[in-house]
């Protein structure tokens, strides 16, 4: 998924919460010369369509794309509704957390970034996932982490 990218150290922090994806199985970016995602409304349909027939998880994983669409259209309200749906089907999913924190640091909320990370690196510990306590320890140590 191509995203948006800003100059400094947002661009940093992006960058970091895509490794962190990577690193729990998060969405990849689609190579280059591929078609672009669909729109973020397309998205939501799928999502809707997805929750109708019972598959909440790929109702979640539709809504966190939404989320990343509506942002990079410009739309921030829109994003963080998409990600709070989401989280609505399945609290403990790292990814939704993830995306989170990115639509969180996209405002400027970085308070409630870190608390948002703190809570994801508590739900890890309870559930033993190394792969998310990874992608914790990953963000911890990037500098542009500090701001």
């Amino acid at each position: 998924m191509s995203r948006v990218r800003a100059a400094g150290p947002a661009a940093s922090d992006l960058e970091a919460l895509d490794r962190a994806e990577r690193l729990i199985g998060g969405p990849e970016p689609a190579p280059a010369g591929t078609a672009p995602p669909p729109d973020a409304q397309g998205l939501e349909s799928r999502a809707e369509a997805a929750l109708a027939s019972g598959d909440a998880p790929a109702a979640r994983e539709a809504l966190v794309a939404a989320a990343d669409a509506h942002a990079a259209e410009g739309r921030p309200d829109a994003a963080l509704d998409a990600c709070y749906r989401a989280l609505a089907l399945d609290p403990t999913e790292p990814s939704v957390h993830l995306a989170l924190v990115r639509r969180y640091r996209q405002r400027g909320w970085d308070r409630l970034a870190e608390e948002k990370l703190g809570l994801l690196d508590r739900v890890a510990e309870l559930s033993d996932d190394a792969a998310t306590r990874a992608a914790i320890r990953e963000l911890a140590s990037d500098p542009s982490q500090a701001r």
